[in-house]
């Protein structure tokens, strides 16, 4: 489109380019290490477009509003912009409503105002929304995230902010667990979104249907919208859900009791962590799962202070949103634990058996003939603790292309890889897993620190392919700047 930089930054350049849609470049500045700031100054020549004919109070407000603020899409559109109000989303049937109906949504927001109004959005875009039920928890009080919840008629409180990045952000969400738990004390439960989550039009039916099932079973400890399964690469159904070892993500549910606990055991006093999800994942769950969809209903697109640009390109733009609504779940109630344990118990025992290094070509059968597959790896307790091994759990589930940054979203050490219409593949990590006494004993365990060179460099030429559309991945600032000048001579 006429940038003279885009083709050249590194993986973790921050860039600014200001140009004219559909015209030229008019500059552009970039800074090729990960630690600086872009500043760039420009004179624009602004064009005077003539206010809408409607133009009642409410237009009146909106135009204040998008004279202050840029980049908000068609909310600022002047020549076709969204209605306001957003218009109501459908309605679903009487019992998802009256189950929704006691759950308050709160969506944490800071000064990211464009991801905001996208979010809201599409929370009110989707089946069984219900404005009357949101409540946007501000850090601080930015005076255009409230101009913006005006605008749009959506409820907000604020809560200060002190501290600096993650030391105020795990202060926050302490402080919005505390104030939901005041503030909603007859609700069993809530929905919990940040300012940058797009949820699909199926988000609030598929919260419909697992809510129930989170307040009776304790074996669980939150309902997800967010699945790392649902990539382009694999298959997904959406109407199945699944349990596992997993934190609380993007657009979750937790029971009301569930949060007095987290409230009762967390602690300000040098936390191990101070990522608040999974914090909690480490200290307060305990043995306790989360319900997750096969194929997400939400989707993480925002940027902020501990997103790594590499693992969004790789993992997050390449979840697939459920694009109708409502879906009808599958077996719901197959997901309490001894249901869930009986029935994959069976599947592992019946799968076969599969003996080959994850990262080679041919791992997968192309056409299998058999419905289930199982591979069984080495796989320890993680320095004697509860947790699996990160690294040997790393290297199966990075071969097939799986989450792998961290060792979650299996079952009690089973990652389940749905890969054919009819296939599925169960990787059980020995002996980590309870499922472990499945496996025949003459089945070999395959074993990343044990195999031979030859094996091992497939996992390394498997990393370089998936890196390959990186581009400039090994670029150096001095490469840039000599490029650049060729450019401009």
């Amino acid at each position: 489109m006429g940038s003279l930089l885009a083709r050249h930054l590194t993986q973790n350049a921050h860039w600014s380019w200001v140009f004219i849609k559909g015209g030229r470049t008019i500059s552009e500045a970039g800074v090729l290490h990960t630690k600086g700031d872009v500043h760039l100054h420009t004179q624009l020549p602004l064009k005077v477009v003539p206010y809408p004919e409607n133009y009642n109070r409410l237009e009146k407000a909106r135009w204040s509003y998008c004279e202050m603020v840029g980049g908000m899409g068609d909310l600022c559109d002047e020549y076709n912009p969204s209605l306001l109000p957003i218009p109501d989303a459908p309605r679903l049937d009487k019992a998802a409503i009256e189950v929704l109906s006691k759950v308050p949504v709160i969506i944490t927001a800071g000064n990211r105002q464009q991801y905001l109004y996208h979010t809201l959005k599409t929370l009110l875009a989707a089946h069984g929304s219900n404005k009357t039920n949101f409540l946007v928890v501000v850090g601080n009080k930015p005076y255009l995230t409230i101009k913006l919840l005006d605008l749009l008629g959506v409820s907000y409180t604020s809560l200060p902010l002190t501290d600096y990045k993650n030391v105020h952000l795990f202060n926050y969400y302490h402080s919005v667990f505390l104030l939901a738990t005041q503030k909603f004390v007859h609700a069993p439960a809530a929905i919990f979104l940040d300012e940058d989550v797009e949820v699909s039009k199926d988000f609030f039916s598929y919260m419909s249907q697992t809510l129930e099932l989170l307040y009776k079973d304790p074996t669980l400890y939150c309902s997800n919208g967010f699945s790392s399964l649902g990539g382009s690469h694999t298959i997904t159904d959406e109407t199945i859900i699944r349990r596992g070892s997993i934190q609380v993500e993007w657009g979750y549910a937790v029971t009301m009791d569930f949060m007095k606990e987290v409230l009762a055991k967390w602690s300000m006093d040098r936390p191990n962590t101070l990522l608040y999800d999974y914090y909690i994942y480490l200290n307060i769950r305990g043995d306790r799962e989360c319900l997750f969809p096969e194929q997400s209903r939400t989707i993480h697109y925002g940027m902020g202070v501990n997103t790594a640009t590499y693992l969004m390109e790789l993992f997050n733009f390449n979840i697939n949103l459920v694009q109708r609504a409502p879906v009808r779940l599958q077996n719901v109630d197959k997901l309490q634990i001894h249901q869930w344990r009986s029935d994959l118990t069976m599947k592992i025992k019946h799968a076969t058996p599969i003996l080959k290094n994850p990262c080679d070509e041919d791992f997968l059968p192309r056409e299998p003939l058999d419905s289930n597959y199982v591979f069984y790896y080495k796989l320890d307790h993680y320095a004697g603790g509860k947790m699996p091994d990160s690294y040997q759990y790393h290297h199966p589930n990075f071969c097939l292309d799986l989450w792998a940054v961290s060792e979650q979203g299996h079952h009690e050490g089973v990652t389940i890889v749905h890969f054919a219409k009819e296939a599925y593949l169960y990787l059980v990590g020995v002996p980590y897993s309870s499922y472990s006494h499945i496996k025949p004993p003459h089945i070999p365990i395959w074993d990343v620190e044990t195999i031979t060179d030859e094996e091992f460099s497939k996992i390394t030429q498997h990393n370089q392919v998936r890196g390959k559309d990186i581009r400039n991945v090994n670029a150096t600032a001095d490469q840039v700047l000599q490029e650049l000048m060729r450019v401009y001579k």
